[in-house]
């Protein structure tokens, strides 16, 4: 068996590596099978928590751009700071509930809310993948506070009359008044008409086209209007 070629390999870490292998097949372990498993041990990467993250990402084809890029950097400002890094096997519930209890201490309840269901699903797509046994995430349910969001009551019917009266004399912003009419003509999602843009109008025909990857995390499938 060699052990390098001299110089680069001194007399004495030969005479230290021959009395390494001696000991080796004293134990009835091949000394190169060995060397070799050594080898293969170092080489492996270490599969971390960011990396499976992204690549949890990147199959989630169903969410629109604009969703996959919030869910992203929400990801990078909050989560991968502090375990982003880390083995994603030697992960813990309590490490992986440190960055999002952090969330919520500020405040930022939905944020860590949201953090958390993305957090377990980034861990069950590692053991979907076979990079991890057990999905240490399932056990953060409950660990975050709901933060009891109060909806705006619903305007009655009787009411509509007085609603329209005030948007025919409002004095504010001409796109404002018509966004809002435009609104009540087509029930749409306040974010498809904010982000809406001219090439999705056809006005010869009179049909505005929403994409499917446009302008609302929640469409799953274009409109024409």
């Amino acid at each position: 068996m060699a052990f390098g070629v001299y110089p680069d390999v001194s007399l004495a870490d030969a005479r230290k590596k021959r009395e390494e292998a001696r000991k080796l097949v004293a134990a009835g372990i091949d000394p190169r099978e060995h060397k070799r498993a050594v080898k293969e041990e170092q080489a492996k990467e270490i599969i971390t928590f960011e990396k499976v993250a992204r690549e949890w990402l990147v199959t989630n084809q169903k969410w629109s751009e604009d969703h996959a890029n919030r869910g992203k950097k929400s990801l990078e400002d909050n989560i991968f700071p502090t375990i982003g890094a880390r083995n994603i096997a030697e992960l813990g519930t309590r490490d992986l509930l440190i960055p999002i209890k952090a969330v919520e201490k500020s405040g930022r309840f939905e944020v860590a809310s949201r953090l958390q269901q993305r957090t377990t699903a980034i861990m069950r797509y590692a053991v979907q993948s076979g990079l991890i046994h057990y999905n240490p995430a399932q056990e953060m349910a409950g660990a975050v506070a709901s933060s009891n969001r109060q909806h705006r009551p619903a305007l009655e019917l009787k009411r509509i009359p007085e609603l329209l009266e005030k948007i025919d004399s409002y004095t504010g912003r001409p796109l404002t008044r018509w966004a809002t009419e435009l609104t009540l003509l087509i029930f749409i999602r306040s974010s498809e008409l904010r982000f809406a843009r001219w090439s999705e109008s056809d006005f010869d025909t009179s049909m505005w086209t929403i994409p499917l990857d446009g302008h609302c995390s929640k469409l799953r499938v274009g409109l024409v209007l």
